[in-house]
């Protein structure tokens, strides 16, 4: 073999190597909308939880993700406003391992908007969860599943979520 040859060789190879770990170290998550099927949330087999990923499947982004309950009633949203459903989303966008996982933890700011009252209201947010590996199909294939919670969420709110990716979403 000529020396020519044999540094072309080495040449694709070490390009091959250089793709195939770049590619692993990626999460593998499709960028896009994930929510769950409505009927889970009526039957209260999941969380009304909307997550969005962003930049090339890398992070959950703060815009379209989030979960709504209906409102507990607890101070300082008292009387009228229990039952009214409000939305809890990041304060920021998230990281997504490289095995899929994702997690989040902290006080978060609910506009007035969000929660439906004439005043914003601060409450503890908790979201985590794993996106699945394998083949995803769209609207079909549980692609990701997760726990969550809220402090001004009713009882019954479930706890826990399975989301579909949803590419009309």
């Amino acid at each position: 073999m000529t020396r020519r040859r044999a540094l072309v060789i080495l040449t694709g190879v070490l390009v091959l190597a250089l793709a195939a770990g770049a590619f692993a170290a990626g999460s593998g998550v499709r960028k896009g909308p994930y929510a769950p099927h409505e009927s889970w949330v009526t039957n209260h087999t999941s969380a009304s939880v909307d997550l969005t990923v962003g930049r090339g499947g890398r992070t959950i982004a703060d815009k379209g993700t989030g979960l709504s309950c209906p409102n507990n009633g607890n101070a300082p949203l008292v009387g009228s406003y229990a039952g009214i459903p409000f939305t809890t989303q990041l304060p920021h966008s998230i990281p997504i391992s490289g095995s899929g996982h994702f997690s989040f933890s902290g006080t978060v700011k609910v506009g007035a908007y969000e929660d439906q009252t004439p005043y914003p209201i601060t409450t503890h947010f908790a979201i985590s969860g794993q996106f699945n590996h394998g083949t995803i199909k769209p609207l079909k294939t549980i692609a990701v599943r997760g726990k969550v919670s809220s402090d001004y969420c009713t009882a019954n709110t479930p706890g826990t979520f399975k989301l579909v990716l949803d590419p009309t979403g």
